[in-house]
């Protein structure tokens, strides 16, 4: 009588475990190259200088104001009217415009107008220099912003204008002004180029945010700052309001192109407009860009979990 043979598990885990691996390594492959297209592609919100009637995606047809805030995927996030439906502007304008965005964890939006109004609700003027919040706040004034400055002159009251901003943890601000003015204390001329912060302190000269580029010509103009966004570490993405030429690079660098402080530019203004006119090819000017707010990717984690090593008995002998 002979006996069956038992088939060997332990030949078919050996054989199923490059299977297995396998697998596993696709779907890191496939997890980290998403995750890497992403970084190549972030969604960024934006708003222009001008406004626009656009000519694809969702909106097209429509009118795109300089006070909406705008997204890279060829949507509108919200109309000026949505930023400032809490707040109680008299008389009503239909558009304040657009400055400075910056988008908190709880879907807060801070921004800047580019001009004034009186609330009737806050009864206060909401001037285009101040902080303020989708909500109905003003975060800070425009001389709550520049209390640890020394303008002179200073006449009260006095507005130096609110272009680029973005919040650094608990209450500090990181911002850039409309309006140059000699700083007493500093001893420097505070230009609207430069990145200051509410502490008193300005963190970069438009010189330094530009060290990397080669403006040709340059005798050390001031070529304004209109957006910022604080990437990480030592990089800081931004706009400038007057274009300039780039001698290394060979091309224009425009005032709605995102730049990096790294010397290279993030998106040109057609490439961030490309959504709403069909590729950026079809984009007809430069718009201007008065503010951009990265949006943060969540992290994509691939979590590999062994319950132990597969460890391989040696075959035992068959039996007859």
């Amino acid at each position: 009588m002979t006996r069956l043979k038992r088939p060997d598990r332990q030949q078919g885990h050996a054989a199923a475990l490059p299977i297995w691996v396998g697998v596993l390594i696709a779907i890191c492959v496939i997890a980290f190259t998403r995750t890497a297209v992403r970084a190549q592609v972030p969604v960024i919100y934006f708003s222009t200088e001008t406004s626009f009637t656009a000519t694809a995606g969702p909106h097209a047809g429509q009118r795109i104001s300089d006070g909406d805030l705008l997204s890279t995927t060829g949507v509108v996030v919200a109309r000026n009217a949505d930023l400032i439906r809490n707040f109680g502007p008299m008389p009503v304008v239909p558009d304040f415009g657009l400055d400075g965005v910056f988008v908190r964890r709880s879907g807060e939006i801070l921004f800047s107008l580019e001009g004034g109004f009186w609330d009737e609700k806050l009864g206060t003027w909401v001037r285009h220099g101040d902080l303020l919040s989708d909500s109905g706040a003003i975060v800070k004034t425009n001389a709550q912003l520049l209390a640890n400055f020394h303008p002179m002159p200073s006449p009260e009251p006095y507005d130096f204008g609110l272009d680029a901003v973005h919040p650094i943890g608990g209450q500090r601000v990181e911002f850039s002004i409309e309006e140059t003015f000699w700083d007493e204390a500093l001893g420097v001329w505070v230009r609207h180029g430069d990145l200051l912060s509410d502490s008193g302190a300005i963190v970069k000269t438009n010189a330094q945010l530009l060290s990397n580029f080669h403006p040709m010509p340059s005798p050390d103009p001031d070529y304004g700052l209109d957006a910022v966004h604080l990437v990480g570490g030592s990089d800081i993405w931004f706009s400038i309001e007057e274009s300039f030429w780039d001698e290394l690079l060979g091309t224009w660098i425009s005032q709605g192109d995102l730049l990096s402080t790294q010397g290279s530019i993030v998106q040109t203004n057609a490439q961030l407009l490309a959504a709403f006119f069909g590729g950026a090819g079809n984009v007809p000017e430069d718009f201007g860009l008065d503010a951009a707010w990265l949006v943060p990717e969540p992290a994509t984690f691939v979590l590999l979990t062994f319950g132990g090593l597969v460890w391989l008995r040696r075959r035992r002998k068959p039996t007859a």
